[in-house]
């Protein structure tokens, strides 16, 4: 803490205590009274500090000014210091020397306790403000946070009806190609059935059974083997000679 300040407690009367800073200035006095904010604030200047009454002790305005600051910096004595007490009303700072056989009061100068006591109210009334506000906000904060979560349910919602629509229209896709296909098939194996035999220009009959493949198999040999004889024997009349002749002659 500076040399030139002072802390001191009065009790008010909303019940509690008021921390008061007294400040030394160039000028004159800073007085800060405060419950964790600031709630009183007051300037009071040199002639202001020195106008105020003295008590018990005769001295003029300049002097009590002097011993009050030399109270207020290092190099004071232990037996003077600043006290606060509340006296009709009023918040009176008091200078007092211990030195002495009893408490004397010095001096002393007061400041209205009412003051204080407003700016405190209307401290809790900003505060009370401040606290509203900062719940509103949250509130909305709160809001809009639901908000986003069932835009973001809607938004899963959407996205799982899409994925179902699109695989049950991919199966139908899958389906209908399946079924193409197998006609395709069916059709290629009706037309190699019913193709044309290679080298006799003529459609092959479908074969219904082994059996009765083996038994065109033997009916194309004995064909095969008719007109091979066909072509080794020699055309002519049964009666008729190479010479030309008939037996008979």
């Amino acid at each position: 803490m500076a040399a030139n300040a002072i802390f001191t407690s009065v009790k008010t009367k909303l019940g509690g205590y008021v921390t008061c800073l007294l400040e030394r200035q160039k000028h004159g006095l800073t007085i800060t009274a405060t419950d964790g904010s600031l709630a009183f604030y007051r300037k009071m200047s040199r002639e202001e500090i020195e106008s105020c009454k003295l008590n018990h002790v005769k001295m003029s305005g300049s002097d009590w000014h002097d011993l009050f600051w030399k109270a207020m910096c290092h190099d004071a004595t232990e037996d003077m210091l600043v006290e606060a007490a509340v006296e009709e009303g009023h918040i009176q700072f008091v200078l007092l020397d211990r030195s002495a056989d009893s408490r004397i009061k010095m001096a002393a100068f007061t400041v209205d306790q009412a003051s204080i006591e407003i700016d405190l109210q209307d401290w809790l009334h900003q505060s009370t403000q401040s606290l509203d506000q900062r719940r509103q906000a949250l509130l909305a904060k709160e809001k809009q946070l639901l908000e986003a979560q069932e835009a973001l349910k809607q938004c899963r919602r959407e996205a799982a009806s899409q994925a179902d629509a699109f695989a049950q229209q991919s199966t139908r896709t899958l389906e209908l190609t399946c079924l193409l296909l197998n006609a395709k098939k069916d059709k290629i194996k009706e037309l190699s059935g019913a193709g044309k035999a290679p080298g006799t220009g003529q459609k092959r009959a479908k074969v219904e059974s082994p059996t009765e493949a083996i038994d065109l198999k033997e009916e194309e040999g004995n064909d095969v083997e008719e007109m091979s004889d066909m072509q080794r024997t020699p055309s002519h009349d049964d009666d008729a000679t190479t010479d030309g002749t008939t037996d008979g002659e």
